[in-house]
């Protein structure tokens, strides 16, 4: 039981995200930047051990300390939901993959599902009777090549415990690979390359500010328009490793450069605005 977008464009940094998968580990944590979180019992499906338990063992992160735990909701029914919109590049062909567990079933019942779906298709599931299968993390490989038309896609993780039993699906390190390239991990590129990763582009209502490990101390962000007028300054605090929100309100929809100026580097990315 539980115990509790776009190509980058930057100074002095240039690369390519053909396909933006944000946060595919749950390494930011929750609430989470990239993910949108919904649970029936805890708020969200994103734990640690340290915050949800261990359900015997079994429950625990593939990689780093976060993992997605859908069900283990001993006395009362549980649903889980977590939704990010995904930009799959132009491509023949294209898998999904992740690790998934199922260390302890429960009542083993087959309306207990667990599910990854594309625009509300489901493309794989698993259910409360495949514990022998999945005991362990077992690595899940999903063909996506219909999806790979340059479109934003909802990418979403459902789980649905449907007994007052605790069933456990657990699920962890996505990563999409297209005619045999690697999706930008953007995790990894906080880690080791860049101090901020700022998505999605197009923006609705929000533009997030994903800082890594390399980023330190307080950090200002400036939007300007195409004319070259600073529409929006703000500065963020302790922003190490942090996540950070900017409404797009004052924002008429348009081709907008966010400027990003942290421990004395400076860095633009062009974020389209549209409400």
């Amino acid at each position: 039981m539980k115990q509790i977008l776009l190509s980058f464009l930057f100074i002095g940094s240039v690369f390519a995200a053909d396909a933006q998968l944000i946060d595919p580990s749950f390494e930011t944590g929750s609430p989470s930047g990239a993910w949108t979180e919904a649970s029936t019992n805890f708020g969200t499906p994103l734990c640690t051990v340290a915050l949800c338990g261990n359900c015997g063992g079994g429950c625990i992160a593939y990689d780093g300390d976060w993992f997605a735990w859908f069900g283990g909701a001993g006395g009362g029914v549980e649903e889980g939901l977590m939704t990010q919109a995904v930009t799959i590049a132009n491509g023949t062909n294209a898998t999904l993959s992740f690790w998934f567990a199922l260390p302890t079933p429960g009542p083993a019942v087959a309306e207990d599902v667990f599910e990854v779906r594309m625009d509300g298709n489901v493309i794989w599931s698993a259910n409360g009777t495949q514990g022998a299968e999945y005991a362990a993390y077992t690595e899940v490989s999903v063909d996506i090549s219909s999806y790979t038309d340059g479109q934003t896609h909802s990418l979403s993780l459902y789980g649905l415990q449907s007994t007052v039993d605790a069933t456990n699906f657990i699920v962890d390190a996505f990563n999409m690979v297209i005619d045999g390239n690697v999706a930008t991990d953007v995790n990894n590129i906080l880690n080791h390359e860049v101090p901020v990763v700022v998505y999605p582009s197009p923006a609705d209502d929000v533009v997030n500010f994903q800082f890594g490990v390399s980023a330190e101390g307080s950090a200002t962000v400036n939007i300007f328009n195409l004319a070259g007028q600073l529409v929006i300054s703000e500065t963020f605090n302790e922003v190490y490793n942090s996540t950070y929100v900017l409404s797009t309100s004052e924002l008429q929809a348009g081709i907008y450069v966010a400027e990003v100026l942290n421990n004395g580097q400076r860095f633009q990315q062009r974020v389209l605005v549209q409400h």
